[in-house]
């Protein structure tokens, strides 16, 4: 499901006409030429359109005129990691690093709004695939489609803002724009009963004409993740081994694969955001991860995860794979993880020391793979004392990367093997770090792990204020109803 740029554009003015007529009342006379939400939900060609423009929001495209994925879907939940460096050549994001986040941000407000359409859009398709002249079948796939994207947008919204509006249905009325914010056993509730619900309608897998659309594994894969949020160790545990037990995922045996675009929606893959590459100047369907990130000091490994990746080697004493398959090495020969960049999703050859293009790509960005699967069973199973079991699904992991099983360590040694060691080499640089310690450490000192980390800026972080984001300034203006997050 490549979505084609002119397709966006049109679905996402789809969106904004059927917003606007379901908010203002003086549209008084139907025009046949036009789209009305009277006259379009009709045909199940209506229900791919829709569900479509849905998916592509989350590309966070057509950014205010500004950049795209990288800067919006990328910089903005990575630029907090204890495994980076600074994001200082560029504000906001330096001043987001460094844990003073500003509510005036354009890139917070841009994050909450396209979010929330996202959230618009899933609830249109709830509310009218009713409507579509279509099988049964067919009306429940969009139905599930919708649910598993209106838990995503709410899962997004909740771990970077904390304290957010729930929206489970289109305004109706001007008093339905302004609502209060809602608990966090309730954002929990909502997302937990969308994605069980959603189990019931996505498939196991979809053919190769619709790849990237929600599947069955999707949803337990991020209703596991909602569980793991909660301490809900077992019902994880259920979530994760159905996906190990389905047999339609395995790790895939070339690590870089995985991220030069050469191997997109791998068996590895659960959910991933797609992208195509136009060569016609368009910017509305592109990955803008930069080709060499060194430069402008966007995203670079610190020494804390440069440390790790020396470590991380095979039984010849050669760096692993998933070292080889993460890092840009200025020299292959000869350099020691000094002044490098993540290669993940950049198309850097360091044979060449060229890039495919410096500013964009058509790589699509996974959101969830079987290797995070693998990792959060054995994390949901050491904390209910299964640490044996545990360990193999953690060899798994490992052996893919070419590296030594790991052996003989208790419970508290594999969690901190997990949290410190195995998802940073795994994962680092795949947007879910920061996120991983907020769940694992709030309620505790979660600055003194950045500070033992060597993360720059670590000592600004406030374990009271700086989990979440502040709520973009402009809403509190415009919804009296709500209020900021602690300390902003």
């Amino acid at each position: 499901m490549k979505i084609k740029k002119v397709i966006i554009i049109f679905l996402l003015g789809l969106i904004t006409l059927l917003h606007i007529s379901c908010s203002d009342d003086y549209l008084d006379v139907s025009d046949p030429n036009n789209l009305s939400p009277d006259t379009f939900w009709k045909t199940e060609e209506d229900g791919i359109k829709a569900i479509t423009a849905t998916y592509a929001l989350f590309q966070y495209q057509v950014w205010s005129g500004r950049w795209g994925w990288f800067e919006m879907g990328y910089m903005n939940l990575e630029c907090r990691s204890d495994l980076i460096n600074l994001f200082d050549m560029w504000s906001p994001f330096g001043k987001m690093s460094r844990y003073d986040a500003d509510p005036t941000s354009y890139v917070l407000h841009d994050y909450w709004s396209f979010t929330y359409q996202a959230l618009y859009a899933a609830n249109q398709v709830i509310e009218n695939v009713h409507n579509l002249n279509t099988t049964e079948e067919i009306k429940n796939t969009f139905l599930g489609e919708a649910k598993f994207l209106r838990a995503y947008a709410h899962y997004l919204l909740f771990t970077n803002f904390g304290n957010i509006i729930i929206k489970t249905s289109t305004p109706k009325s001007a008093t339905d724009y302004y609502s209060k914010q809602s608990s966090e056993a309730d954002v929990w509730a909502i997302i937990e009963q969308d994605l069980i619900d959603a189990k019931k309608f996505l498939p196991l897998s979809w053919d190769s004409k619709w790849l990237g659309r929600a599947t069955k594994g999707a949803a337990s894969a991020l209703l596991a993740k909602a569980y793991l949020w909660q301490k809900k160790w077992s019902e994880a545990e259920t979530e994760l081994k159905e996906i190990v037990n389905s047999g339609v995922y395995s790790l895939e045996a070339d690590y870089a694969s995985l991220f030069n675009g050469k191997n997109e929606h791998s068996s590895e893959s659960i959910f991933e955001i797609n992208f195509t590459m136009n060569n016609d100047g368009g910017r509305n369907e592109r990955n803008s991860f930069p080709a060499m990130q060194t430069d402008w000091k966007m995203s670079t490994p610190n020494e804390f995860m440069r440390n790790l990746y020396l470590q991380d080697t095979t039984a010849t004493g050669t760096l692993s794979q998933r070292v080889t398959g993460s890092v840009i090495f200025k020299n292959l020969a000869t350099d020691t993880l000094n002044n490098t960049g993540w290669k993940k999703y950049s198309f850097h050859d360091e044979n060449t020391n060229k890039g495919y293009n410096f500013s964009h790509s058509g790589t699509n960005f996974l959101v969830i793979r079987y290797a995070d699967v693998l990792l959060m069973l054995a994390e949901a199973l050491n904390e209910q004392g299964s640490t044996g079991e545990a360990v193999g699904f953690v060899n798994q992991v490992r052996a893919r990367a070419g590296v030594l099983n790991i052996s003989n360590l208790n419970q508290s040694d594999l969690r901190n093997h997990i949290r410190h060691v195995e998802r940073p080499l795994e994962l680092a640089a795949e947007t879910g770090r920061f996120y991983d310690l907020v769940r694992w450490y709030r309620g505790e000192d979660l600055k003194a792990v950045l500070v033992a980390h060597g993360r720059e800026a670590g000592n600004n972080f406030n374990n009271n204020n700086d989990l979440y984001y502040p709520i973009p300034s402009d809403e509190l203006t415009s919804n009296p109803l709500i209020q900021q997050n602690p300390g902003y």
